[in-house]
């Protein structure tokens, strides 16, 4: 991947980690969504259902997130102040994903119990997929990039099997 690419990636994967780790994030009504933010969710939303909003500020930025269910499956968008769609996750069914994602979500895994599966978006392109593995009572999150590899936390390089889950917000409708 092209250094450009991998700083990319990098923000993302900080953008993520901030809006989960945040104790700043809290649950809103539409109406408290800004106008063009508003504009953004009513053209994503077309034929979903709207499960929540949410407002995260961190460092002085807002960032909403909206969490649907679409052909009843859970999708979650990151939004900025100004309207522009920052990532989105969507589920996945495991069928779906390519041979070396699974691979590399059953590596990470361990023995684990792979539940549900999503991908992440990013400019339209896919900058990763992530499971969450129930293992010894408790429950992590695992990533891996679009080629199956374990994908690198953007500050520590280390793997991301901490349990943070991006979009912690989002909720099985």
């Amino acid at each position: 991947m092209r250094l450009s690419g991998r700083i990319s990636v990098a923000i993302v994967a900080a953008l993520l980690a901030a809006s989960v780790v945040s104790a700043e994030a809290k649950k809103i009504k539409k109406a408290d969504l800004p106008a063009e933010v508003r504009k953004t969710v009513d053209r994503e939303s077309s034929g979903a259902r709207v499960v929540a909003y949410w407002l995260d500020e961190d460092e002085g930025a807002s960032i909403y997130e909206v969490d649907l269910k679409v052909n009843g499956h859970d999708k979650g968008i990151l939004i900025g102040a100004s309207g522009e769609v920052i990532a989105v996750q969507e589920e996945v069914a495991w069928d779906d994903l390519d041979p070396a994602v699974q691979e590399g979500i059953r590596n990470l895994a361990g023995g684990g119990k792979i539940g549900k599966a999503h991908s992440v978006t990013q400019g339209g392109d896919v900058v990763g997929y992530g499971a969450d593995v129930e293992s010894d009572g408790r429950t992590i999150h695992v990533q891996v990039g679009p080629d199956g590899q374990p994908r690198n936390d953007a500050a520590s390089g280390e793997e991301d099997l901490s349990g943070e889950i991006p979009f912690a917000a989002i909720v099985t409708a």
